[in-house]
C-alpha cells in the first residue's frame, strides 16, 4: 500500500518499508494486527496431503473463476452515481497532507486537478512521520476546513483531530482501516478503506483458486506490525472457506520491517515453503518481496509455486510478461484523490454527513492483470490512472466543465 524505494536500474518500486523507527515512535504501526498469528518464523509444519489432480467434489473453483474474471475487466465507470443538486461553492481552499516519499507523489495530482475542476485551490504537503500530527495542526491553523491525510491512523494524531472538530474541519483518510463516524470521531472518509484494502486480495485468492481448480494452499508474505495487513490475511482465509474449506487454506509468513530492508524476505519465504510443501501459492503483501523469489524457489526444487503479487508497478508487470510472477493488482492513485475531492464537494455542498453508498467507493476500483497482453496494456508506465475519463464523470456529477 506505500511506497519508497527504488530498483537497482533506478525504477521507482512501491513499498510498505518507511522509516520504520519513526514510525512506531508516533504508534503508525500496529503490531498484532495480524489475524493469523504468523511470526516470521519458518517453523516445520507437517505437511498436508496433496490433492489430487482432479478437482474436489463439492469445491467452489467454477464460482471462484467466475468472480476472479470480474476483476479483470477494466472499470470505466466512477464508483459514484449521484449527482450533486447544484455546483458547490467556489474558492473553496483544501489542504491535502501526504508522506514525503517520492512514491506517494501520484496522490497529489489527483488532488490539484479536482480542486481545480471545482475552481478551489488545494495546498499539498508533507508531514514529518515522528510528528504527523504537526502538519496537521498546521493546516487546521491556516484555516482549511476540509482536510485530507494520507497513511496515518487517528491514534496517531488524536489530539489534532479533537482540535479539527472543535475548528468545524472536516477530516479525510487514505491508505487507513479507520472507520469514519463524522461528527462522532472526526473523520469523513477513508479513500481505499479496509474493504478496499481487503478487496485486492479477495480477487488474488479468487484466482488462485481457480487457476488452482480449488487446491489453493495459500501464503501471505505479510507485513504483521501494518495495520493495513489484517484485512490482507482475513481475505485469504475467508476466500478459502467461502470456495473450497477442505481444499484450501491460507496462512501468513510475517515479515519483519529488518528483513525486508535487508533484503532477507526471498529467503525467508523460500525456507518457509521448503518446510511447507504443500503451499502452491505465494501472496506478497509488499512487491519488493518478488524480486528473484521465483528464481529462488525454483532453484531448490519449488516448481509449483506461483507468485501472486498487488499494486504492480512497470517493474512487477514486466515480472509477469517474463514468467516471473502470475498475478498482479493495479490501484489508480489519482482516482482515489478525486474520490475523497468528491466527498469534500458534497459536503461543501450541504450534505451533513456522507452516506453509507457515497462512502462505499473509499474501497476503489482496480483491475487485476494475469497476462502478458494486459500487462502490456499498462506500459510503458506501469500505472493505471482509473476510468477513461473518469475526471469528466465527476465533473458531470458536480455540474462543472473542465
Amino acid at each position: 500500500m506505500f511506497r519508497l524505494t527504488r530498483s537497482a536500474g533506478g525504477t521507482l518500486r512501491r513499498s510498505t518499508l518507511w522509516p520504520i523507527a519513526a514510525l512506531a515512535s508516533v504508534g503508525l504501526l500496529a503490531s498484532a494486527c495480524s489475524s493469523s498469528g504468523g511470526g516470521g518464523q519458518a517453523g516445520g509444519g507437517s505437511a498436508k496431503p496433496a490433492a489430487s489432480s482432479q478437482t474436489p467434489a463439492g469445491s467452489g473453483a467454477a464460482e471462484a473463476v467466475a468472480a476472479a474474471q470480474k476483476f479483470q475487466v477494466v472499470p470505466t465507470a466512477i464508483g459514484e452515481t449521484v449527482p450533486l443538486a447544484k455546483a458547490p461553492p467556489r474558492g473553496i481552499k483544501i489542504a491535502f497532507i501526504n508522506c514525503g516519499v517520492v512514491g506517494c507523489s501520484p496522490l497529489n495530482g489527483g488532488f490539484v486537478a479536482a480542486a481545480k475542476a471545482l475552481g478551489w485551490t488545494a495546498e499539498v504537503t508533507t508531514y514529518d512521520p515522528s510528528n504527523p500530527g504537526q502538519a496537521l495542526q498546521q493546516a487546521i491553523n491556516a484555516g482549511y476546513k476540509y482536510i485530507a491525510i494520507n497513511a496515518v491512523p487517528l491514534s496517531a494524531i488524536t489530539p489534532e483531530v479533537r482540535n479539527a472538530q472543535r475548528e468545524g474541519v472536516r477530516l479525510f483518510t487514505l491508505y487507513s482501516t479507520d472507520t469514519p463516524g463524522g461528527a462522532s470521531n472526526g473523520l469523513y472518509g477513508v479513500g481505499l478503506n479496509t474493504q478496499g484494502l481487503a478487496n485486492l486480495f479477495i480477487a488474488a485468492a479468487d484466482w488462485a483458486i481457480g487457476n488452482s481448480h480449488g487446491k489453493a494452499r495459500m501464503l501471505l508474505a505479510g507485513l504483521p506490525i501494518f495495520a493495513s495487513n489484517a484485512p490482507s490475511i482475513d481475505a485469504l482465509k475467508d476466500q478459502a472457506a467461502k470456495w473450497c474449506p477442505s481444499t484450501c487454506s491460507a496462512e501468513e509468513l510475517g515479515i519483519t520491517p529488518a528483513q525486508l530492508g535487508a533484503g532477507q524476505a526471498v529467503d525467508a519465504i523460500v525456507a518457509y515453503v521448503q518446510t511447507h510443501r504443500y503451499i502452491n501459492y505465494v501472496m506478497l503483501a509488499n512487491d519488493t518481496m518478488g524480486d528473484g523469489l521465483l528464481k529462488a524457489l525454483r532453484s531448490v526444487g519449488l516448481n509449483d509455486v506461483q507468485v501472486v503479487g498487488e499494486e504492480a508497478t512497470a517493474v512487477d508487470l514486466k515480472s509477469l510478461m517474463s514468467g516471473q510472477s502470475s498475478f498482479w493488482t493495479m490501484i489508480p492513485d489519482p482516482y482515489i484523490s478525486w474520490v475523497v475531492v468528491d466527498w469534500m464537494a458534497r459536503l461543501a455542498s450541504g450534505e451533513k454527513t456522507l452516506s453509507p453508498a457515497e462512502l462505499a467507493s473509499g474501497s476503489s476500483l482496480f483491475v487485476a492483470v494475469t497476462s502478458s497482453s494486459e500487462a502490456a496494456k499498462f506500459l510503458p508506465s506501469g500505472y493505471w490512472d482509473g476510468p477513461a475519463n473518469y475526471q469528466e464523470q465527476f465533473e458531470k456529477l458536480w455540474h462543472v466543465s473542465g
